[in-house]
């Protein structure tokens, strides 16, 4: 009898070790149970930081998507520019051809002078030369302005014209019988 006395108290003994030791996997588990949920939680804060994260890089895309259609009009503004350019320069070379063949015809006009009277006239052409290049430069400064004047007066003729075109209206409108 002692012995299973013996046997019962060893397999209480077992029992309430299998207990401990169930008690500690339990509460292990809990705390895996719960360092799980946190992980949970945090793949959800991480799932919300992508959907963000996406999102601006939607916003982003758009973005890239303005600024290259403002290059675009900037590439398309600078091909425009380019071609005024190039008009200008037209122009610059006409301009040039003609100062070569006024400074050609100024050679010949030079190479005709008597050698005493060169420097005094070398340096009066050169005066002239500025003088005909302000009076030209102000010929175009005064084209300009008269540009600017007649675009004035045809913007007060047509208020005139308008004007007139009321009252007139307005004059029919009075008349008796009308």
């Amino acid at each position: 009898m002692e012995q299973l006395l013996q046997r019962i108290v060893e397999g209480i003994e077992t029992l309430l070790q299998g207990q401990e030791n169930l008690c500690r996997t339990v509460f292990t588990l809990q705390e895996g149970q719960d360092e799980l949920r946190r992980g949970q939680e945090e793949l959800r804060n991480g799932q919300r930081q992508l959907w963000q994260g996406q999102d601006e890089l939607r916003r982003g895309q758009e973005e890239l998507r303005n600024g290259q259609g403002q290059l675009w009009q900037g590439q398309d503004e600078l091909r425009r520019g380019q071609g005024e350019l190039r008009n200008g320069q037209r122009q610059l070379w006409q301009g040039q051809d003609e100062l070569r063949r006024g400074q050609e015809e100024l050679r010949r006009g030079q190479e005709r002078l008597e050698e005493r009277m060169t420097k005094l006239e070398v340096r009066m052409e050169s005066e002239i030369i500025d003088r005909i290049r302000g009076l030209f430069d102000g010929r175009q400064l005064v084209l300009d302005a008269l540009a600017r004047i007649e675009e004035r007066l045809a913007a007060h003729q047509e208020r005139l014209d308008r004007h007139t075109s009321e009252m007139l209206g307005l004059r029919i409108r009075k008349q008796p019988g009308s």
